[in-house]
């Protein structure tokens, strides 16, 4: 071999490695940013209007991450359809509830929902003894507090 062509083996060693390494770290990042739009999601209770409705995180968020949480959300609803009458997988598991009813105050204006019961008004200010199966994604979406 020539002197050239001995050179040219450990750099093109270096740059491989490096290429390799750069990909990755974008493959790691990239898998934080999903793991952190799931969390989100989740966090929110199942909520991707409430995600995508605040100003602050919908400007930190590329076009294919919002895509990517639709898709996500629709794959959820999709998925919880099946069994929707027995289980809710979108409700939060961190706090078992102690009754099945709760009282609220609420924090936010969300208009009239629809209840088991009936409907009822939310409106600002207002206090409320519901069963916590029917305003459970109020309370995780901050609309409602439990007092």
């Amino acid at each position: 071999m020539t002197e050239t062509g001995q050179n040219v083996t450990p750099a093109m060693l270096i740059f491989q490695t490096t290429i390799v390494r750069n990909k990755r770290c974008l493959l790691a990042y990239h898998k934080h940013r999903m793991d952190r739009l799931r969390d989100m999601y989740w966090t929110a209770g199942g909520a991707l209007p409430h995600i995508l409705s605040n100003q602050d995180i919908r400007s930190k968020l590329s076009p294919h991450e919002v895509d990517f949480l639709r898709q996500y959300s629709t794959s959820v609803m999709d998925y919880r359809a099946g069994f929707s009458n027995e289980l809710d997988i979108t409700a939060s598991i961190t706090h078992p509830p102690k009754d099945l009813h709760v009282l609220v105050h609420v924090i936010r204006d969300c208009g009239v929902i629809q209840t088991e019961l009936g409907t009822i008004d939310f409106q600002k200010g207002q206090r409320f003894m519901v069963r916590r199966a029917d305003i459970e994604h109020l309370i995780v979406q901050g609309y409602l507090e439990e007092v």
